[in-house]
């Protein structure tokens, strides 16, 4: 998987934030996830969070992750039992050496796509 408008993201490894070159975006802490829409024609999937520069107020920036050519999407069920409230905080992102990124959110639900670009942009 290559990336772009970020540093790269280690194989195999939780994260909750997405580097730049010069500011690290903590998705976890500061990002509430908003939406994902899929654009089937040009196979793009774009997962948006607000971010919450101090943790309590939104700065009006919008964090998109873009990924590039989907060739499989999956996503798991949210836990029934745990508040909705939960299912826009990031527990972690995942990428896996078979060029998946595993999203999974507090309130149980993941996100799987096998994709072959991730691209970071804020609004």
């Amino acid at each position: 998987m290559t990336f772009e408008g970020c540093n790269s993201i280690p194989i195999n490894e939780p994260v909750i934030e997405i580097n730049q070159q010069a500011k690290c975006w903590d998705l976890h802490n500061a990002g509430e996830f908003i939406s994902f829409n899929y654009d089937n024609i040009n196979r793009i999937l774009m997962l948006e969070w607000l971010y919450y520069e101090d943790s309590i107020v939104p700065n009006n920036e919008i964090c998109r992750i873009e990924l590039h050519d989907v060739q499989r999407i999956n996503i798991k069920p949210r836990d029934h039992e745990m508040p909705f409230s939960e299912d826009t905080c990031l527990d972690s992102l995942i990428i896996s050496e078979e060029n998946c990124a595993v999203f999974s959110f507090h309130g149980g639900m993941e996100i799987i796509v096998e994709c072959s670009k991730l691209r970071f942009r804020v609004n």
